[in-house]
C-alpha cells in the first residue's frame, strides 16, 4: 500500500513543478484605452506618438456611438502597439479637433506587457463646453 502511495505523490510532484513551465497565459482580450469626451464632438483625433512623432488615426474603427450622457468615447491607443511597448513606457499625445481648432491637447504615458498595454497617466474624461 505504501508503494501505490508513493507513487501517486510522485505523480502530483512532477504534475506540480511541470505547471511551472507554462510561463505568462495571455487573455483574447483586446485592451483599448478611450478618452470619453462630454460636450462637443470633435471632428477629428488622432493620438501622436512622441518616441517617433508617428500619427496614430483610429476613425476607421469607431464605434462608440453618442451615450446617455451626452459624450462620447475616443480611442486614444490599443493592444495594436503592445510589442512595440512591451517592456517600456513611452510619452503619447492625444489631439481633438472641432472643425480644425485644437481644443483637446492631452499628455498620456503608456506601457507594455506581455500581453497587453496599459495607462500610466492620462485622463479618463473631458468636458468640452458647448
Amino acid at each position: 500500500m505504501k508503494k501505490y502511495i508513493l507513487i501517486v505523490l510522485s505523480i502530483v510532484f512532477i504534475s506540480l513543478n511541470s505547471c511551472e513551465d507554462l510561463g505568462t497565459v495571455c487573455t483574447t482580450e483586446f485592451v483599448t484605452y478611450n478618452l470619453f469626451v462630454k460636450g462637443d464632438t470633435l471632428t477629428e483625433y488622432f493620438t501622436i506618438r512622441i518616441a517617433n512623432n508617428d500619427t496614430i488615426d483610429h476613425r476607421e474603427i469607431e464605434y462608440f456611438p453618442e451615450s446617455d450622457t451626452n459624450g462620447r468615447s475616443y480611442i486614444i491607443l490599443s493592444d495594436g502597439y503592445r510589442a512595440e511597448l512591451e517592456g517600456k513606457k513611452e510619452y503619447f499625445n492625444f489631439i481633438g479637433k472641432i472643425e480644425g481648432k485644437i481644443v483637446i491637447n492631452e499628455i498620456y504615458i503608456f506601457g507594455g506587457g506581455e500581453c497587453h498595454i496599459y495607462k500610466e497617466s492620462g485622463k479618463n474624461e473631458i468636458t468640452l463646453e458647448q
